[in-house]
């Protein structure tokens, strides 16, 4: 997934739905984000830089959760094409994109797209296993566990350790 997402998003070769799907997916896979954090992001909760940024999580869990430079890009598209609505939703929901909080069917619907555009079995990709994937990176990165647990607010140490 993470391959065919690092293709350039080209605005007219996307459509606005597909688009917010592959953003979707590239967040949750690069930040280990859950999908109820995801879904309730603002505007005002991104900090884009030119290679890197900061997403304010808010939540029973609040934290800064540090973005990369394609995800800060794909980020930038996103918000260019994202339709002008008085909600300050990052994510828009339905055809017309209608400024209405996004559902968690929703976020499940864009992991199974990007799934099947990579060739995944669509069943097999949930924003459960993107938040799994991403400790797993992090851990064989060299990332020590403490610093995973801290990055993806783990309550026990023994979780991260799972995903050696």
């Amino acid at each position: 997934i993470d391959q065919e997402l690092q293709t350039p998003l080209d605005m007219r070769a996307w459509s606005v739905n597909w688009l917010r799907s592959a953003v979707l997916v590239r967040i949750l896979l690069h930040t280990g984000m859950h999908s109820v954090e995801v879904r309730v992001l603002r505007l005002g909760d991104i900090r884009l830089g030119d290679m890197r940024g900061v997403v304010h999580v808010c939540g029973r869990r609040e934290r800064r959760v540090p973005l990369d430079g394609p995800t800060c890009a794909a980020l930038r598209v996103w918000i260019s094409v994202r339709p002008d609505q008085e909600a300050d939703w990052l994510w828009l929901k339905g055809d017309r994109l209608e400024a209405h909080l996004l559902s968690g069917r929703a976020i499940w619907r864009a992991c199974r797209r990007m799934a099947l555009l990579a060739g995944l079995d669509p069943q097999a990709v949930s924003p459960r296993i993107l938040r799994n994937t991403r400790a797993h990176n992090l851990l064989v990165a060299g990332e020590s566990p403490r610093v995973v647990r801290r990055l993806l607010k783990f309550s026990s140490l023994k979780i991260p350790l799972r995903y050696l």
